[in-house]
């Protein structure tokens, strides 16, 4: 993603690109992921303890935050077909009628 930012001061203009990478973009390239990280609160820095690029908190922060929802996505996603796995494994086929019966389990799960 590249976004461009022009700013107009009196008569003068100054234009500033900067050139935006996402996180996959980074890596794929082969570039530093900024994974240590030094926080100063105060002056609203954080900076990568890897390369010494300063990064913008804000883009930061949505990127990680971007990064965590997609991991708890595929944490219920993975605990959802371990549930329908252990639902297949508690049921059976019934030896009078044919139909598909939950197997009933004690209070110790025997």
């Amino acid at each position: 993603m590249e976004i461009v930012i022009s700013a107009r001061i009196g008569s003068n203009v100054i234009d500033i690109s900067t050139v935006r990478k996402s996180e996959k973009e980074r890596l794929l390239a082969g570039e530093c992921a900024h994974q240590a990280m030094a926080m100063d609160p105060i002056l609203s820095l954080i900076s990568c303890l890897d390369c010494g690029a300063q990064l913008n908190p804000i883009e930061w922060f949505v990127s990680k935050s971007e990064l965590f929802v997609e991991m708890r996505r595929q944490q219920l996603a993975d605990y959802e077909a371990a549930e329908q796995k252990i639902k297949n494994l508690t049921q059976t086929e019934c030896q009078h009628c044919g139909k598909i019966t939950p197997i009933l389990l004690n209070e110790t799960g025997r």
